[in-house]
């Protein structure tokens, strides 16, 4: 698997919102929504404030892969389940103090609760 580069990362995460795309079962990619990301380390997080309901965060829990775009940066990703234990981290809360908090790996990695 590949990884972030710290440029995509630092990029990304000063970015504070990003193009997110799931991908449908035949390959083509919906329609993208802007969202929320929080950079952990070497990790990108997102957050549906719809939580489950979100159309977004359905169709990227039921097939896993999607595209992000944001600062400069377009890359193919698959979406994880996040760490839970990160769920009550001030640093983790920020911008979006509601929803749930999802990974996103590379280049086929986003995070999403268990």
């Amino acid at each position: 698997m590949s990884v972030w580069t710290t440029d995509e990362l630092d990029g990304i995460g000063n970015a504070e919102e990003l193009r997110l795309t799931t991908r449908r079962p035949d390959g083509t990619l919906r329609k993208p929504v802007t969202i929320w990301v929080i950079r952990h380390g070497d990790d990108l997080y997102v957050r549906s404030y719809r939580g489950p309901g979100g159309a977004w965060y359905h169709h990227a829990r039921e097939h896993r892969e999607g595209r992000v775009q944001a600062a400069g940066v377009d890359k193919d990703v698959t979406f994880a389940d996040a760490n839970h234990g990160l769920e009550g981290r001030p640093d983790m809360r920020s911008p979006l103090r509601q929803g749930f908090l999802y990974c996103i790996d590379m280049p086929t990695d986003i995070s999403f609760p268990g």
